[in-house]
């Protein structure tokens, strides 16, 4: 499924990133955060993930959310559009799932 995202959820994403890099670094400012989020991830993630994988994988994220691949142009304008979903979207939506697959994003 596509879905379009706004800007402002990309930049807030963006902001989360930013954070979480700052935890991982060990940047003192960000020890409550830390503390914060390593509970909820032992308590309501399964499996329980540290705070370095959830910034491995929010980075993967944006980094597909950020493709700057002519493929991309094609499929959000069709979705945008609501145009019916040719071959040459077909095939745009192909690549990008590569470009998913090389940055180690499931789908």
């Amino acid at each position: 499924m596509l879905y379009a995202l706004p800007a402002w959820k990309l930049e807030a994403l963006w902001d989360v990133l930013l954070v979480l890099r700052r935890m991982v670094a060990g940047d003192p400012d960000t020890d409550v955060v830390r503390e914060l989020l390593e509970l909820l991830c032992a308590d309501l993630v399964t499996p329980a993930r540290t705070v370095e994988q959830i910034t491995a994988d929010l980075e993967k994220v944006v980094a597909v959310l950020m493709l700057e691949l002519p493929a991309v142009k094609a499929v959000a304008t069709a979705v945008a559009l609501d145009e019916e979903r040719d071959e040459a979207v077909i095939d745009a939506y192909r690549q990008i799932t590569a470009a998913w697959t090389a940055a180690g994003v499931r789908h």
